[in-house]
This record gives C-alpha cells, structure tokens and sequence, in this order.
C-alpha cells in the first residue's frame, strides 16, 4: 500500500506539471507575434523560411527527447515500486533465524539505497523534462512568429511581384514610371457592411495626360450574365449619372482573370475627378446604370516618382 500510494502521488506531480505547461503552450500560441514591418522581399522570404525549419527541427528534436525521458520516469517509477515491495517482504521475513534476519537486513539496506538512488534519479528526470518542455514551449512561440513573418513576406513578395509583371509586360506602363505627376493606387470593391469584396483594381494615373486601369475578378460578381460587360467612367461632380465614358475593359490574361482599359484622351482626363466601374448590358452603355464596383479618386497629389 506505502509503494502504491508513493507510485500515485509521483505520477500525479508529473501529470499536474505536465498538465500547467502544457497551458502555458497553448497561452503562448493564442499570444501571436507583432506585425512585420512593411519592407519585404524575396531574400527576407527566404530566410525566414529557414529559420522556421529550424525552429521547427529543434521542436522535433525536444520532442523526441521528451518522449524518451517520460518513458524512462516510467521505468524509474516501476523500478521503484518494485524496491519498494521487495523492501515489504524482506521486511516480513525477518522474523526468521538471526543469520537470516542479519542477511535480509543487509538486503532491506541495499534495497533502500537503490530505491533512494532510484528517487533521486526520478527527481532529476523530472528537472529535466521540465527543462524540455519549457525550451519547447519557446520554441513552439519562435515557431509561429516565424510562420506568420513568412506568411507576411509572402503577400508582400507577391504584391510586388503582381507590379513587376505589370510594368515588364506594359510598355505604356514602364513610360510611366518615368513620367511626372504619376499616382498609382490600389482599388477595391467594398460591400455595402463594409467588407472588402473579391474584385480589386490597381490604377496609373499622369494628371491630365492618360490612365491605365487594371482590374481582377470582375467576372466573379455574383448574378453576372455571360453577356455583360464592363465599363469605366470618369466621374464629374456628384451627379454619377453625367460621368464620362472611358471605355470598355477587355480581357488581357484569361489565368489571372485580368482585365485592363487604357484611356489617353486629355480632354476628358482633365475634367474628371474619379474613375469608377459598372457591369453594363452586352455592348455597353451611353450613360452608367449598374451599380459601380470599384472606385478610384484621382484629385490627389501624385505618389511618384
């Protein structure tokens, strides 16, 4: 009954030590990591990469070495349990010859001292298994800031990529970049709670001068007929329904879904303020009747260069 009640309280001290820590983890991935800074790129990407393998190598390793101590805390606990009640029945057999009680007691000595050796040694695993799983809760925490810096690198890498493929593809584009008064922007279609809709647009404007405007997704709007058409208007003043007609977009890369409508005309440039894009019927339309999917203000100081 004593080796019994010794085995259940030492494995009710493991179980409740490893029980806190493993709150502690899961307190520690709940925390997250601050936000990267905005500055990015492929070299970055990489390197944060690594550095998550790493993390997550180490993590693998800590693991195994856990797994290796509890099994030996087990073998330490059974061990004792058995000094224990080897201990109880050499106990009982001194009630024998004074030559065999003077060897039993030699033997319960002997017992003892490999059951206090045996403690000690439980003890110490003890020590270090929590070491273990305190350094891999640390881990675990350098292991998640790291995936959401490369998750962060990645949107980043792929933002510039998007811009980079534009301005290699475009001539008119790799013009402008070169050009004075340019503001370039990023649109997107907001619903009406406020969230941001799958549709986006990335504009280049030269004041007075010409416009490009690239959109995404835009025969992704639910209820669109196959028949539809989309087409960009330069507002003038709050009244929509005078705008401009700049033109209809057309499809320039079918795997990306993207579509692009340039307009060079000055005079019209001139007196618009904002560009904004309607689904219109197959043709398109004299005037905008759909409701508008992106909006881009243009009476704004120019970005670059």
């Amino acid at each position: 009954m004593a080796a019994g009640l010794v085995l259940c309280t030492s494995l009710g001290i493991l179980t409740y030590r490893m029980g806190k820590q493993r709150g502690v983890d899961f307190a520690g991935l709940e925390q997250g990591s601050a936000p990267p800074g905005p500055a990015a790129s492929q070299e970055e990407l990489e390197a944060a990469r690594r550095d998550r393998d790493t993390v997550e190598a180490k993590l693998a390793e800590r693991d195994k070495a856990i797994s290796e101590l509890r099994r030996e805390v087990a073998q330490q606990l059974n061990e004792n349990a058995k000094f224990r009640a080897t201990e109880s029945e050499q106990h009982s057999a001194l009630q024998a010859s004074e030559e065999e009680k003077k060897r039993l007691a030699e033997e319960r000595d002997g017992f003892r001292q490999q059951a206090a050796a045996g403690q000690a040694a439980l003890q110490a695993s003890e020590k270090r298994l929590n070491g273990l799983e305190q350094e891999r809760s640390e881990d675990v925490l350098q292991a998640a800031s790291l995936e959401a810096r490369v998750a962060e690198l990645s949107r980043t890498v792929k933002d510039q990529e998007g811009t980079a493929e534009l301005l290699a593809k475009d001539r008119d584009i790799r013009e402008l970049m070169g050009a004075r008064d340019l503001y370039i922007t990023e649109v997107y279609d907001v619903a009406r709670t406020g969230e941001t809709q799958k549709a986006f647009g990335r504009v280049f404007y030269t004041k007075g001068k010409s416009l490009i405007f690239y959109a995404y997704d835009l025969n992704d709007q639910p209820g669109l007929k196959e028949a539809s058409t989309f087409e960009a208007w330069g507002r003038r003043g709050p009244d929509w329904t005078q705008a401009f007609k700049l033109g209809v977009f057309y499809e320039d890369n079918v795997s990306k879904k993207r579509w692009v409508l340039k307009s060079n005309d000055k005079r019209t440039l001139d007196q618009i303020d904002a560009v904004f894009v309607t689904v219109e019927p197959h043709g398109g339309s004299e005037r905008p009747t759909g409701k508008p999917l992106l909006f881009a203000y243009l009476k704004v100081a120019p970005n670059h260069p």
